[in-house]
């Protein structure tokens, strides 16, 4: 009876355990490419396997003799690694297999559980095993002293008392447990971006010190010597403060670096966003610019109107049948009267100030260039997208355009920019000439640059990512044998 009721508290305790681990690891994020029934079957693995390694280790005598190297019960701590590790070993595989696109994340969240959750158990420990050794104390000064005089009572008093403490003890402990792992997932800033190697770094460093601080103290906990088993604590009294004092202060650790670890975050993303408002600011200066030089150059116009218009009377009038020399100047000077006009034209027009003058800029520059320009982008205002956001998505896919068609060997130059929208949803490409080789960083998400300025490389795409985020899309590049090729997806509001 009692080791049935046993295995119901290790299965329950096994079980809630397996759910903390699940709820952990889903911080990394499930794969949106995969159907809702395998995110399910992901989910139930990943516990399934946590109830399943520790039960099986625990009721199967076969396997437990292999793992404690012949033996059946316990004559050392040390021999307690052996299935810890092993059932770390296989948490880390389920875990990175439920969070495949951000396996370094999901290892790191499988191995701060597994630390969590063994500095919580040395920190009651050493209390708990403190409590029930003074009481069997208690009861042995008792049965000496002739206060309890029937040994049966006093044996089964024990029996209970063991049963009892071994209930308490699991009971604080998940509850503990389930504190701390919640206080962790509210704590863990992640909004979707894949951590680098040093942040991964960086976050380990304080749970493999931990963990690796609860490896040496199970090692050297207890051992079985001469038919009696002999306890570290019990030799060593100042361990009792010492062992949970440093599990909290491992405890403790975690959450610094994860605090630390957040704040970082959260400034390099106030950073981003100063940059994004420079740049918009930036934009709408060039904005104003452009339209100052447009309005300066009408009213330039407008004041030279009479004298254009008497410089052409005067050539007419020169000669009543026209020279060849007259008809030239004549044709020249109007010539570049239709230039002085067609620079203050706005050539493409896009259905917004902002968007015409980032297209019309950028246009201009590669017909200067020699490119062959086509110009099919209309500014969807049935979708209520802000302006000066698809200016940012212009202004960065356009300016790295230009420099690829600056770069490119390869002739005729080509630049195309379209857009069409379909109910709520607006695409927005842009193909130009493109020659030679990108390198992507898929871990930072960026392309590798040949800029001299290598620290600003990045908030330029970044920039753009956020700008289609904010309209729940996204951005995707690729390569088509000579061309580059930049499309986005917006989904805006259709009136």
């Amino acid at each position: 009876m009692k080791e049935i009721f046993y295995f119901l508290v290790d299965l329950v305790e096994c079980t809630i355990k397996g759910y903390l681990l699940y709820q952990m690891v889903s911080i990394a994020g499930r794969v949106q490419k995969d159907p809702a029934f395998v995110e399910k079957r992901k989910k139930y693995l990943l516990i399934f396997q946590y109830v399943l390694c520790h039960m099986l280790v625990s009721y199967i005598p076969g396997l437990k003799a292999l793992i404690y190297g012949g033996n059946t019960y316990l004559v050392s701590s040390k021999q307690t690694i052996a299935v810890l590790l092993l059932s770390l070993i296989c948490s880390i595989l389920s875990g990175c297999y439920y969070g495949s696109h951000r396996k370094n994340l999901a290892f790191y969240l499988v191995f701060t559980y597994y630390t969590i959750g063994e500095l919580v158990r040395f920190v009651l420990y050493v209390p708990g095993n403190f409590l029930i050794q003074s009481a069997l104390r208690l009861i042995g000064a008792s049965v000496e002293n002739g206060d309890v005089l029937d040994m049966e009572r006093n044996i089964k008093f024990i029996m209970e008392l063991e049963v009892v403490w071994n209930i308490l003890f699991t009971v604080v402990y998940v509850l503990a447990v389930c504190w701390l792992c919640q206080k962790f997932m509210k704590s863990f800033f992640f909004e979707g971006e894949k951590i680098s190697l040093w942040e991964f770094l960086f976050l380990m460093l304080s749970s493999a010190i931990g963990f690796c601080f609860c490896i040496f103290l199970r090692s050297i906990l207890f051992t079985y010597r001469e038919q009696e088993y002999i306890y570290l604590l019990d030799e060593n009294p100042e361990l009792q403060l010492l062992a949970p004092f440093m599990a909290l202060l491992g405890i403790a650790s975690i959450f610094t670096s994860i605090y630390l670890w957040n704040r970082l975050r959260r400034e390099q993303e106030e950073k981003n966003a100063l940059f994004l408002y420079e740049e918009r600011l930036l934009e709408m200066e060039e904005h104003v610019q452009e339209l100052e030089r447009l309005y300066e150059g009408m009213r330039g116009m407008k004041h030279d109107m009479k004298n254009y218009v008497a410089d052409i009377e005067a050539l007419l009038g020169s000669d009543k049948k026209l020279s060849g020399d007259t008809k030239e100047a004549l044709q020249n000077y109007l010539n570049g009267l239709c230039n002085s006009l067609e620079e203050l034209d706005i050539t493409y027009k896009t259905g917004n100030p902002v968007t015409d003058t980032v297209v019309n800029r950028y246009l201009r520059k590669a017909e200067k260039l020699g490119a062959v320009v086509k110009c099919d982008f209309l500014y969807p205002a049935a979708l209520e997208i802000d302006g000066f956001d698809l200016s940012i998505l212009l202004n960065n896919g356009l300016e790295n355009a230009a420099e690829a068609l600056e770069k490119c060997q390869e002739k005729p130059l080509y630049l195309e920019i379209s857009s069409f929208a379909k109910g709520n949803m607006f695409f927005l490409e842009i193909k130009n000439s493109f020659s030679g080789t990108l390198a992507y960083d898929r871990e930072r998400n960026i392309f590798h640059t040949t800029k001299q300025e290598k620290s600003y490389h990045g908030y330029g795409l970044k920039n753009m990512q956020k700008a289609v985020e904010k309209y729940y899309g996204k951005i995707e590049y690729r390569v088509e044998e000579r061309f580059f090729v930049l499309t986005a997806m917006l989904q805006g509001k259709a009136k």
